[in-house]
Formats: C-alpha cells, structure tokens, sequence
C-alpha cells in the first residue's frame, strides 16, 4: 500500500508532556512504574499520584538520588516528595557502587524517563518530574498503547530489581 494510505503507528495530538502522564497515571487501575533522573515540585503529578495509590494501584517509582548521583542533582527529589507518596509506594535508586564507570572515571546516570500503567500504555519522554520540564522547556514525549511494548518496558525494570541492579529504599 503506499505510504499515504497506511496509518500512522502513533497517531495522536500535540499537547504538554504533564498531561500526557497525568493520562498516564490516571489509566492506572493495577500498577504504575514511573521512571525519572530529577524530581521537583509537579505538584499536579504528585496529586495524582496520591489518587492512584487511594484507589488501589501499586505504585513503583525509580528516581536518581542526590546521594547516588555523586552531586549530579543540585536537590534530592526524593526528599521533596509528598511522605504520602513515599510511604505508599516501592521506592528505588540505582546505587552509586553498582554503576558502571568509564575511562574518565565517570559513573552512570539513571537518565531514563517514563511511565508504565498496568503494564498496557507507555509514555516515553525526554522530560523530567519537574515543573521546569513540564511548563518552561521543550520536551518530547510519546503516549504509546502497546501491551507487548509496555510490558517490555515493566519487565525491563522488574529485571533490574531482581538482579539487584536497583536497591529498594522501602
């Protein structure tokens, strides 16, 4: 068939990255992964985060710590997170000892951002969990419904818990 009569893999509208993942979040019913390097403010995020785990979803977020970063991030996410937050869900940070380094000496970053709900949609981004990303810089983001694809990404992250590349911090 010629280009112009088949459809578009990812067929969709343009619109700010904080809503995408606000869509995000909110089609969670069962688990959400979210996977980000800076965390800061999106209070509009974190709300709906709160949501999500109020109605029973199993929320797993994997954030740089200002710690593990080796300085990396001027301010530690971690700590400005709502404690609802933190308390109600799977924390986890890449360890700064389990990090590969190069010639340099310099450590891996966890420069990974995206999301995952109930292992069914993705959202892949360039933005980070902060206000920044999501109200003042140009970013790009994909809302991808894809099952196979989303588990893909899931699993990705379940491998790197089970082979202790991840460290819970509760």
């Amino acid at each position: 068939a010629p280009i112009s009569a088949m459809r578009p893999p990812f067929a969709g509208s343009i619109r700010r990255i904080d809503q995408a993942l606000l869509e995000t979040v909110h089609a969670a019913q069962r688990s959400l992964t979210i996977v980000s390097f800076a965390v800061y403010k999106a209070l509009n995020i974190q709300t709906a985060l709160k949501k999500a785990i109020d109605r029973g979803v199993e929320v797993r977020l994997v954030l740089e710590s200002s710690e593990e970063s080796g300085g990396k991030l001027s301010l530690d996410g971690l700590a400005l997170l709502d404690p609802a937050i933190l308390s109600r869900s799977k924390l986890y940070v890449w360890p700064r000892e389990k990090r590969q380094v190069n010639d340099l000496g310099q450590r891996g970053k966890l420069h990974a951002k995206f999301a995952v709900a109930d292992r069914a949609l993705l959202f892949l981004s360039s933005a980070n969990l902060t206000d920044h990303a999501f109200l003042l810089n140009i970013e790009l983001g994909i809302l991808v419904h894809d099952p196979a694809l989303a588990d893909r990404a899931d699993k990705q992250i379940d491998a790197l818990i089970s082979g202790n590349v991840l460290t819970a911090l509760s």
